[in-house]
């Protein structure tokens, strides 16, 4: 069973992530992202957000 100071941080860090998304003016795209996404549309999906959080860009 989760304690209650797992579920509390857990909450933050999604509370945090929805903020970051909001604040880059992402998060309805990911809204309309497919619930079962082929393993291709992950793949590319992840290596994009690598890409874009390197510092040299």
């Amino acid at each position: 069973m989760v304690n209650h100071d797992e579920k509390l941080k857990s909450l933050n860090e999604s509370s945090k992530l929805l903020k970051k998304l909001h604040e880059y003016g992402v998060l309805n795209h990911f809204e309309k992202l497919p619930e079962n996404p082929s393993e291709r549309k992950k793949r590319a999906l992840v290596d994009f957000l690598d890409l874009l959080s390197q510092e040299d860009i």
